[in-house]
């Protein structure tokens, strides 16, 4: 039980502390929607881009295959043209011996049905001194047109000439938590594993171990190496297997051994995981 004024005052400035905290809220929120109504005329902006890159592309793509179209039929055409005016003329050759071998033939007849000795004798010895030898096309020398081989078009090629949708990053902001400087000059790569850092340099043949610990202190161990190479923390065993051993090897003074173990194949371009193995 307290007196109604004391009560007064207690509930009052209950009330400005819940007025300070709505009017918060309501900054939060007017500062949300404001950013809202950016991301939505940002995403509208950025559709109508997309959308018109895309059947940009798709027109590129039409043009690119009717040029083509366009080329592939233009050399038919001239093969064509190189087959059948040759065959042309070899026809109508052919059509002009058969007319005259024709005629020839009509005037043999009519020279055996008109029992014309003097004229029989004449015709045969004059025939057979004229005769023409036929032969047949030779079709094995006759070039044919080529034949259209289509390409083999599956959604897969059909995505890598056209493109893809890539999502975007979005803004992450970071903030740090701690510190930790390194006598490195360059940090060529680094691997992490439960809260532990492992960070190396090519050209010193160093690894240090960083251990940031709660309460702040930080535990450090450098390692020196025959060898450094790109590394990732292996927690398979301590075996290489399917990996491979590259030249980053190294026995320490308490018999550790230290390998570097990557995939079959090219060391460069790197093709699958870099890992040191203790």
């Amino acid at each position: 039980m307290i007196e109604i004024s004391e009560k007064f005052k207690v509930a009052i400035n209950v009330l400005r502390d819940l007025h300070a905290t709505t009017a918060k809220d309501l900054t939060l929120l007017i500062t949300n929607m404001e950013t809202l109504q950016k991301m939505k005329t940002e995403g509208l902006s950025s559709y109508t881009e997309e959308k018109q890159a895309t059947q940009h592309q798709e027109k590129v793509l039409k043009d690119t295959i009717h040029e083509q179209s366009e080329k592939l039929l233009s050399q038919l055409d001239d093969r064509v043209n190189n087959m059948i005016k040759p065959l042309e003329a070899y026809e109508n050759k052919t059509k002009e011996n058969f007319r005259a071998l024709e005629l020839k033939s009509t005037f043999i007849k009519n020279s055996i049905a008109s029992k014309d000795v003097m004229k029989v004798i004449k015709t045969a010895g004059k025939e057979k001194t004229e005769k023409e030898e036929i032969r047949s096309v030779d079709v094995t020398k006759c070039k044919g047109l080529p034949n259209f081989v289509p390409g083999c078009i599956t959604q897969q090629t059909i995505a890598s000439m056209y493109g893809r949708l890539e999502e975007k990053m979005c803004n992450t902001k970071f903030n740090l938590s701690r510190k930790f400087k390194t006598t490195f000059s360059t940090v060529t790569c680094m691997a992490f594993n439960n809260g532990s850092r492992w960070i190396c340099n090519y050209s010193s043949k160093k690894i240090k171990h960083i251990k940031l610990l709660q309460d702040g202190s930080i535990i450090k161990k450098t390692i020196n190496l025959s060898g450094v190479v790109r590394m990732q923390i292996s927690n398979s065993g301590d075996t290489a297997a399917p990996l491979i051993i590259n030249y980053a090897f190294h026995i320490s003074k308490n018999n550790k051994i230290i390998v570097g173990a990557r995939e079959d194949g090219p060391t460069f371009p790197p093709n699958g995981p870099r890992t040191i193995i203790v």
